[in-house]
């Protein structure tokens, strides 16, 4: 369900793009998450009890993902095609890492970093292919 939604996001976002500002498409996840969150909450009858440690953080992260990863992706979206954007969506990462170890004072463990630099280098290695392919079809 998240990929059909993250492609269906993809999908909407280059083609808007053009025509409401990433701006806007950011403030417009970020209400929509807050929305359906808030009514999860309210349906599955959950209490919240959260520490202020918890909130703050809560409250970084939520201010970090939108204005530092989203609105960046949906801004390179003006500029290149949706698919090319699994490429900008794989460096996320190296955008959150140095604001996480700021924040928090440690990194991820190597296994992980591991992890992101193969599935970053997966996405080269596919976004290589499909420019060989477009050369080819070009020439």
């Amino acid at each position: 369900m998240n990929c059909m939604g993250a492609a269906t996001a993809t999908v909407i976002v280059r083609a808007k793009v053009n025509n409401l500002t990433p701006e806007i498409l950011s403030f417009n996840r970020t209400f929509w998450l807050l929305i359906f969150f808030s009514g999860w909450v309210i349906i599955a009858n959950t209490p919240i009890s959260i520490s202020t440690k918890a909130l703050s953080n809560t409250v970084f992260a939520a201010i970090l993902d939108p204005v530092l990863s989203i609105l960046l992706f949906y801004k390179a979206y003006q500029y290149i095609e949706a698919s090319r954007g699994t490429i900008i969506q794989s460096t996320k990462g190296l955008m959150i890492i140095p604001a996480a170890y700021f924040y928090f004072g440690t990194l991820p463990l190597p296994h992980q970093i591991a992890g992101g630099v193969i599935a970053m280098i997966g996405v080269v290695i596919i976004g290589l292919g499909q420019n060989a392919l477009d050369r080819r079809k070009r020439g």
